[in-house]
C-alpha cells in the first residue's frame, strides 16, 4: 500500500482517511468542480445544514426580517419569511453540488483502465 501511495503520488492521508465527512466530501467538490477558490458549495452546504437543524445564525441570515415593534428594551417582535429566489437558490446549489459529488465519486471509483 505505501509503495502505491508513493508510486501514485497520492496524499497519504486521504488514502488512509477512512470515510468521508460531508464537509469534507464538499470542500473536494468546491476544489475540482468550482476551482476558482470561493467555497461556495461549502456555503450553500453549510447555510441548508443550519437551516434544516435550526440553527439560529442560518435562519437569521437566510430568511427575510420585518421589525414589527418593540415590546420592550431588547425585545422586539419580528416576522420571519422564507423568500422564495432566497431558498431556491440554495436549494439549487444543494442539488448542484450533490450531483457534482455523484460524479467525483462514480469517476474516482470506476476501473481507470
Amino acid at each position: 500500500m505505501e509503495r502505491i501511495i508513493t508510486e501514485c503520488k497520492l496524499d497519504p492521508h486521504r488514502v488512509r482517511g477512512g470515510i468521508p465527512t460531508f464537509g469534507s466530501i464538499v470542500k473536494t467538490v468546491d476544489k475540482e468542480t468550482w476551482s476558482d477558490g470561493d467555497n461556495i458549495a461549502e456555503l450553500g452546504w453549510r447555510m441548508c445544514s443550519g437551516m434544516a437543524h435550526g440553527k439560529e445564525w442560518a435562519t437569521l441570515d437566510v430568511l427575510h426580517r420585518q421589525f414589527l415593534r418593540e415590546h420592550r428594551k431588547g425585545l422586539a417582535e419580528v416576522r420571519l419569511t422564507a423568500g422564495m429566489s432566497d431558498i431556491a437558490t440554495l436549494t439549487r446549489l444543494a442539488h448542484t453540488t450533490l450531483v457534482e459529488a455523484l460524479d467525483l465519486f462514480s469517476t474516482r471509483s470506476s476501473p481507470q483502465y
